[in-house]
């Protein structure tokens, strides 16, 4: 797991952090980087990264999750820190990411939820499954779109003619048309 912060200034919330998820026996790694001052350091961060999940925590703008859900393909939990307006401008912005870039955001400096997310998402997946289309169309454009990106991301997935829901420990995509 990467935990990445964005100022040295947070240590009081991601020391703590570091030392719950070492208890509750998650490997995790920290970075400090931020996504407005560093953004090509970050970028190579990710990049370089081989953790499937990403604590990011911000506060401000707290712009680190979004930016981080956007030039990756990792899991995201967003933690507001406790700024301005007592961490609710955080908050708001790790909450309302545009469309297309899903962060799981949890209270401001909410370490034990944060960690119990970080667990059952390190339980849970184990492979990403894309279920082929039946017929082509958009739903087929969308298919192709979404194995291209994968592959661009160095994302492992396999694909499946039919979603059985037998496998437990997948992320499924399915593609139908509306």
């Amino acid at each position: 797991m990467l935990v990445i912060f964005g100022s040295e200034s947070d240590k009081a919330v991601f020391k703590p952090l570091m030392e719950k998820l070492e208890e509750k026996g998650l490997k995790a790694r920290l970075e400090v980087c931020s996504a407005h001052r560093e953004p090509e350091k970050l970028i190579k961060i990710l990049k370089k990264s081989k953790e499937g999940v990403v604590i990011a925590g911000a506060g401000l703008s707290a712009a680190l999750p979004g930016f981080i859900a956007s030039h990756s393909d990792k899991l995201v939990i967003g933690m507001p820190v406790n700024s301005n307006y007592s961490g609710l401008d955080a908050l708001l912005s790790i909450h309302q990411m545009p469309r297309g870039f899903a962060v799981l955001g949890v209270g401001v400096e909410a370490i034990e939820e944060a960690v119990a997310a970080a667990k059952a998402i390190e339980k849970g997946r184990k492979k990403v499954v894309l279920v082929a289309p039946e017929e082509s169309g958009e739903a087929s454009k969308r298919f192709e779109a979404c194995k291209k990106k994968l592959e661009e991301l160095g994302t492992a997935f396999e694909v499946q003619e039919e979603n059985s829901y037998k496998v437990r420990d997948a992320v499924f995509i399915d593609f139908i048309a509306l």
